[in-house]
């Protein structure tokens, strides 16, 4: 009943042209950016090949990080950034768990996973394996990203490692098992 009423709203279709709509030059380019963000994991920071940076990132590039009190800036911060993760955590793995694109913008949730086997941000190397996740927004430009936003789980990082982070107090110790003294005994 349905297929009857809508043939007279579709266009005439020659046998065996396509009858889905053609991709439009946005939705190219959100494609484009999804794959400028899956390049750079699998072989920038995966693999270690910091130059495909400068393929996805534009030189001016700003980040946004919860570890860093002010906005990063430069694709060199991108570089630093990537190499010091080798130093700290060789052979991490980091996968893409979602990527969502819309207009400019792509948003990755991710993971990553390793062993902190170097010093990482003054944090001794633990030799401790660990799971982490967070979620970046990413702002595209002419096909490279000029902006980044990340929310990363570092405190679970932190506990993850027998880290305390710069600035947050010690666990509080356990409560003690002995019976408290009784207000007789200083008498």
């Amino acid at each position: 009943m349905f297929a009857a009423a809508l043939a007279g709203c579709a266009p005439a279709v020659s046998p065996g042209q396509a009858t889905m709509p053609q991709a439009t030059s946005a939705s190219a380019d959100v494609e484009r950016n999804k794959a400028a963000i899956r390049r750079w994991l699998e072989e920038g920071d995966n693999k270690g090949n910091v130059a495909i940076a400068d393929e996805v990132f534009a030189p001016e590039v700003v980040l946004y990080h919860p570890t860093s009190p002010e906005p990063l800036r430069g694709i060199e911060v991108i570089k630093q950034g990537s190499m010091g993760l080798h130093k700290a955590f060789p052979g991490f793995k980091g996968t893409l768990d979602d990527v969502i694109g819309e207009g400019d913008k792509v948003t990755v949730r991710w993971t990553l996973k390793g062993v902190h086997q170097g010093e990482f941000m003054g944090i001794p190397a633990s030799g401790k394996p660990f799971t982490i996740t967070g979620i970046s927004i990413y702002r595209f430009v002419g096909g490279k990203i000029v902006e980044g936003w990340y929310a990363v789980d570092m405190m679970s990082f932190y506990a993850q490692i027998g880290a305390t982070p710069a600035g947050t107090p010690p666990a509080a110790p356990a409560p003690s098992t002995s019976p408290a003294p009784s207000p007789a005994a200083g008498r």
